[in-house]
């Protein structure tokens, strides 16, 4: 619907962007940030669309919505900060883990079977 000032009659208005909350935004929310994981070194997880692993660093993300939950050391949180940083605007919420080791134990878990499962896909083993 256009503004009140600009709206007449026998006209419509075309969209040319997604709009925020459809189906298409969310479709190309997904495609840009598989795409920013990719320019990073970051390898799309085949069984699960949202999922990416990037195995210099050891690190497993999961993407659903906006929301990006990650887990691996310290270090390499660091280097995923500066990554999406530069590709994105961020706001971080923060880390959880004891030691400087950042994990939730079931996501831990089932990223690294996705991971092993793709390597099985990939290797034949």
């Amino acid at each position: 619907m256009p503004p009140l000032g600009l709206r007449r009659a026998g006209y419509v208005w075309q969209l040319k962007k997604a709009m925020y909350g459809t189906r298409r935004a969310a479709q190309l929310w997904q495609e840009y940030a598989a795409s920013a994981f990719k320019r990073n070194g970051w390898t799309r997880i085949a069984v699960a669309a949202g999922m990416y692993h990037e195995p210099m660093l050891d690190m497993t993300a999961v993407i659903h919505g906006d929301d990006v939950l990650t887990e691996g050391e310290w270090e390499s949180l660091d280097v995923l900060d500066q990554q999406l940083t530069g590709e994105m605007d961020i706001k971080s919420l923060g880390r959880v883990g004891p030691d400087g080791l950042e994990t939730i134990k079931y996501l831990k878990r089932t990223a690294h079977d996705q991971v092993d499962r793709q390597r099985v896909l990939l290797d034949g083993r």
